[in-house]
């Protein structure tokens, strides 16, 4: 994180440890899928994320389309409740 901050740039480590864990156990083609999105957004935001974490705030069960259907290292993630992380500020 040294280097990071020595270049003005910020690094959140736990949105960096969430997405390496992702990486490790999660689909291959889910996570190519989320690279993809953040890589093309003008914002490096993965927008198709808004809608989840909408349905998760009203507590709607959430439609999951393929690759995301699958488990991640035996975790069925259809089965998960997702809710948006709630940052502290200060």
């Amino acid at each position: 994180m040294s280097i990071s901050t020595a270049q003005g740039v910020g690094v959140d480590e736990t949105v960096l440890a969430k997405l390496l864990l992702f990486e490790r156990i999660g689909d291959a083609k889910a996570y190519a899928e989320l690279v993809k999105n953040v890589t093309t957004d003008a914002e490096g935001k993965p927008a198709f994320l808004k809608d989840w974490e909408e349905a998760a705030t009203a507590g709607r069960d959430l439609e999951m389309k393929d690759p995301w259907t699958g488990e991640f290292d035996g975790i069925d993630i259809a089965r998960l409740k997702f809710s948006p992380s709630k940052r502290a500020t200060g």
